[in-house]
């Protein structure tokens, strides 16, 4: 899962606590996945940015379109 725009995720994550100033391309890249990638990528943000989910957990859900039931529980 680990590419530029993955990286690009996560630190602005890290940075910001949301998406707002990630990549236009990075944001595009995050839609495009597929469910199974767009969890996967939910994961490596959990893991990576060293914010809390519920600070983010709603702007990704938002952004990418993702059911909630499909996400990890909050850790």
């Amino acid at each position: 899962m680990q590419n530029r725009f993955a990286d690009d995720l996560v630190r602005t994550l890290s940075k910001t606590g949301g998406f707002v100033l990630a990549s236009p391309e990075s944001l595009d890249w995050a839609c495009s996945l597929d469910d199974e990638d767009q969890v996967a990528l939910y994961c490596l943000l959990r893991d990576d940015s060293q914010r809390m989910e519920d600070e983010w957990r709603f702007d990704f859900i938002d952004l990418v379109e993702i059911d909630d039931d499909l996400l990890p529980d909050p850790l």
